[in-house]
């Protein structure tokens, strides 16, 4: 019989949820792995799966007022309303016809699918075996896998989980077109990191610098440079190996590898020769004076924001204002979203969102599960068809909540990101906010 109403189907890990008063959507969750029912994912969840911050995470702002993290009463046991004769233990199960309420304002979590045809919740998965602190790490763009020490193996030994998962089904040229999922976003920075020379921002400035890759390898090879197939990772461990032993003679290379940021400002502004010049006196003088020139602690002070100096309030003050800028030569738009992010930042310590200690270390535990949460976010934008441009920014930084989710998420540009990011390093940890301020500098 044709056109009937499609059966219920159980919910599996990564199902996809969305509440009706929610402005973002988030999936199922689990932290039993090892139970893997349907299509290779966790399955039986039952009834009592409701656990905020186990299974149900936050859905961003509620519409009835602040956030969701911050109201939300989530009911004790998902309902089935036709009932359900499948059971796991005591409990029944719960499917795409179960709903959650939400006593805060008696809205229901509805699921969007059941997650047993979707990709997400092996992403999920694999991303929970992978070293989150060098996921992290490498979501910086501005981080060298080669100084000061080699890490370029780890990063190599993680792609070849990937790349031998059941999950890598799609092309490294189709990844660069975008939207990225999160396989996509941590196989890309993956590149880019072991291999400086090629671009991954779009999909022929990679199809180029992988080509190129093969030849400066010397390496006869058919293997199609749009597919990070297992002999294309051959070719770029072997290249990586070039890199990096040209890093450890010193020289140009390393002083790229130790001045990425400096490095990649330089190279939107100035022509590839004048660039090679700029670096090859820096390197020089770096090694007369151990780089302790004032303009390289203007740059470092300026640009990644870790100056033991103090400015303004910052230093030894225990509260005060917090100050953000825009970094040096901003475009409109990258000065548009420090903007934003200094409102948003005030609307979290309007709302008591804030740290009650004050700014918290974001080193070991809770910097991975800020990473993560963020690549669940990018990974839910995606789905939705609202992928991120730049990064997902926590609104405000993880250091001024404690929470690995923020009080909002802001597509934010990767430079803007990461400056933000190290200017937090200006205050101590303690250090109370009492207003976040655009400081525009030369900016307007």
């Amino acid at each position: 019989m044709g056109g009937g109403v499609k059966e219920p189907e159980a919910l599996v890990f990564g199902a996809e949820l969305r509440c009706q008063y929610g402005s973002t959507r988030y999936y199922l969750l689990t932290e039993d792995y090892a139970s893997k029912g349907i299509n290779g994912l966790p399955a039986k969840f039952v009834v009592t799966d409701c656990i905020p911050g186990v299974n149900i995470m936050p859905f961003g702002d509620c519409c009835s007022g602040g956030t969701c993290v911050s109201q939300w009463m989530l009911a004790d046991k998902w309902i089935n309303p036709d009932g359900q004769n499948e059971k796991f233990g005591p409990y029944e199960i719960i499917t795409t016809a179960s709903h959650l309420v939400c006593n805060a304002c008696g809205m229901f979590i509805l699921p969007v699918n059941s997650g047993q045809n979707s990709d997400i919740g092996k992403q999920l998965m694999l991303l929970a075996e992978l070293d989150n602190d060098l996921l992290e790490f490498l979501m910086n763009p501005y981080n060298s896998i080669y100084t000061p020490n080699d890490i370029s193996q780890k990063v190599l030994d993680m792609l070849t989980i990937i790349v031998n998962s059941e999950l890598y089904d799609k092309s490294i040229f189709l990844m660069a077109q975008g939207p990225h999922d999160i396989m996509g976003s941590i196989i890309l920075a993956s590149i880019g990191h072991l291999a400086p020379s090629i671009g991954v921002g779009d999909p022929n400035s990679l199809l180029t610098g992988m080509e190129n890759m093969i030849t400066r390898t010397g390496i006869k090879t058919d293997a199609d440079p749009r597919n990070l197939t297992p002999e294309m990772l051959d070719i770029l461990t072997a290249d990586s190996k070039w890199y990096a032993g040209k890093v450890a003679n010193g020289g140009f290379y390393k002083w790229q590898e130790e001045h990425k940021m400096l490095a990649a400002f330089l190279a939107d502004a100035v022509t590839t020769a004048a660039y090679a010049a700029i670096a090859y006196a820096s390197a020089a003088g770096q090694q007369r004076n151990q780089g302790n020139s004032s303009y390289e602690r203007d740059i470092r002070d300026a640009e990644i924001g870790q100056s033991n100096r103090g400015e303004g309030t910052g230093g030894n003050s225990t509260s005060g204002p917090v100050d953000v800028k825009p970094p040096p030569n901003a475009t409109p738009e990258q000065i548009n979203q420090v903007k934003q992010y200094v409102k948003g930042a005030n609307d979290a310590l309007k709302d008591g969102a804030l740290s009650p200690t004050g700014r918290v270390s974001t080193k070991g535990a809770l910097r991975t599960e800020a990473s993560t949460a963020a690549a669940a976010e990018r990974a839910r934008a995606a789905a939705a068809g609202q992928p991120y441009s730049g990064h997902a920014g926590h609104v405000p930084d993880t250091t001024w909540t404690g929470k690995a989710d923020p009080h909002s998420w802001l597509d934010l540009d990767p430079t803007v990101n990461t400056s933000i990011g190290g200017q937090a390093n200006r205050y101590p940890i303690g250090y109370k906010p009492t207003e976040f301020r655009f400081n525009g500098g030369n900016n307007p």
